[in-house]
């Protein structure tokens, strides 16, 4: 595929309080050039400022006298969507804006980047159902309880998930074929799982 027949610039999936990066997936040649680690780190550093600010916003709402102090236990947000806008510090990174859309699952963020072109509404679809893909895949708790084994936005990251990438791979690759975000209904779901454990 051509890179401008590409409309998912970028996956990933990173922890919140520290720069590791589980999974890092770009589908275009500017986003695999000599450039991917400095690009990698900068969506990371990005969508993690985007979310610590939402939530110092939630808890200056909803906080009273608590004051958010920036610590991975009062993050309280749990998604969120911004453009990279090309500027000096950025320009050798992108040729053209991004969209970021990110949301907590399973101990960690997950985060596509987009082109400007792409349905972020898709993307934020996909993004809300992949962590369940996960969980399923990997048997995994899907909940907000917080614990080792859980798989809510307060769990913490899963080992069993991390230490086979080959099949997180396999399954971003099945329900985003190369990039193409698909309109992932119950029965695709159903269909597809079917086909992966056949």
């Amino acid at each position: 595929l051509s890179q401008d027949s590409i409309m998912v610039y970028a996956f990933l999936i990173h922890s919140l309080d520290s720069p590791n990066i589980f999974l890092s997936h770009f589908y275009t040649p500017e986003g695999n050039n000599t450039l991917l680690l400095q690009r990698q780190e900068y969506i990371v550093e990005q969508v993690s400022k985007d979310c610590m600010f939402r939530s110092e916003c939630d808890h200056a709402v909803y906080g009273g006298v608590e004051r958010y102090d920036g610590t991975v236990k009062h993050i309280s947000a749990k998604e969120g969507v911004f453009r990279i806008s090309i500027s000096p510090s950025n320009s050798s990174l992108f040729s053209t804006p991004k969209y970021v859309l990110w949301r907590r699952a399973l101990g960690s963020l997950h985060t596509i980047v987009c082109e400007p072109g792409e349905n972020r509404q898709l993307a934020a679809n996909f993004l809300s159902i992949f962590g369940k893909i996960l969980a399923d895949h990997f048997k995994l708790l899907v909940g907000s309880r917080s614990g080792p084994t859980a798989a809510g936005p307060g769990a913490g990251p899963t080992p069993e998930m991390f230490m086979r990438p080959e099949e997180v791979v396999m399954l971003l690759q099945s329900y985003m074929p190369n990039g193409d975000l698909l309109f992932v209904s119950s029965a695709l779901a159903k269909h597809i799982k079917g086909t992966i454990v056949a």
